[in-house]
């Protein structure tokens, strides 16, 4: 396979959110799984990239230690509906100190069957919002999708609840579709509901949004509107979807809401009492530097 070159990633124009590295990366790395029969190429500690440039839709997923989860994750999208010729996987590693990047690897036999799947390497550990946007800005560099949405790499929605995000915004005419999580009270930790509960209000009180459910994992993004929501972002943590969604709203787009369900899965290292102070510190930040 020949090389191709990667773009470095491009820094927002002011200041990282605090708790999080003010240096950029030289550029991430990228891995990619062949089709059947070629073999992987490395070149200086890279898998030299094949990207389907006219892919329709681009999915990003964000993974930070999750070897543990990833290969069923993967394991899940090669069974899914998502699996076609237009969808192009874009999986950003936030600098995991883990195996997750070789988990994913792992899973060559059913990975082949994702035309492609890509993997971005983040230099360090930087965020969720870092990561997403990486991989956003990786997608409109390197393919001329149409439309990009992002999911968990843990897949507590249906890969297909992206399919359904796309047709919102097809149909509704929006430039972003945000889904609305349908949760069973019955399977959620009662500690993880009740701060996620806290975190939307306390959130909509400090900057309205305008949607019920800002932080649910499934997101879809009019080409466009991607470029000029992801490329000003700065807020790189978990609080990232907040940001986006008033800048949204300062730029007079039109965003639409669907219901997806949602369920509970096992693994997650994040304190929801902990991060939801941190969340609420980010809204207050990305609150005042739109204003």
């Amino acid at each position: 396979m020949s090389s191709r070159s990667i773009h470095p990633p491009s820094g927002p124009s002011s200041g990282q959110s605090s708790g999080q590295s003010s240096g950029q990366p030289s550029g991430p790395a990228s891995f990619d799984v062949p089709v059947e029969g070629e073999q992987l190429e490395h070149v200086e500690g890279r898998v030299t990239p094949k990207l389907v440039g006219a892919a329709n839709i681009a999915v990003v997923i964000p993974m930070y230690n999750e070897s543990g989860r990833i290969g069923t994750s993967v394991r899940t999208l090669a069974t899914s509906g998502l699996n076609r010729a237009d969808v192009q996987f874009i999986v950003v590693d936030d600098g995991s100190v883990d195996d997750s990047v070789a988990a994913v690897l792992a899973e060559e036999r059913l990975v082949l069957l994702l035309r492609p799947l890509t993997v971005v390497q983040q230099g360090c550990n930087r965020g969720k919002g870092a990561a997403v946007r990486e991989g956003v800005l990786f997608a409109l560099r390197n393919t001329t999708a149409d439309h990009v949405a992002f999911l968990d790499a843990d897949l507590s929605l249906d890969p297909c609840a992206v399919d359904e995000a796309i047709r919102q915004l097809r149909l509704t005419r929006a430039d972003v579709v945000v889904g609305k999580r349908i949760v069973d009270p019955a399977h959620q930790p009662r500690l993880r509901r009740l701060a996620s509960l806290a975190f939307r209000q306390i959130s909509n009180a400090i900057a309205n949004t305008g949607v019920d459910d800002s932080q649910c994992a499934c997101k879809a993004f009019t080409r466009e509107a991607a470029n000029q929501l992801f490329e000003p972002l700065r807020t790189t943590g978990f609080a990232f979807d907040v940001e986006l969604l008033l800048r949204a709203r300062k730029l007079g787009l039109k965003v639409a809401e669907f219901p997806v369900q949602w369920q509970h899965t096992n693994g997650s290292r994040v304190n929801p009492l902990t991060e939801s102070v941190r969340m609420t510190r980010d809204v207050w930040k990305a609150k005042r530097f739109l204003q």
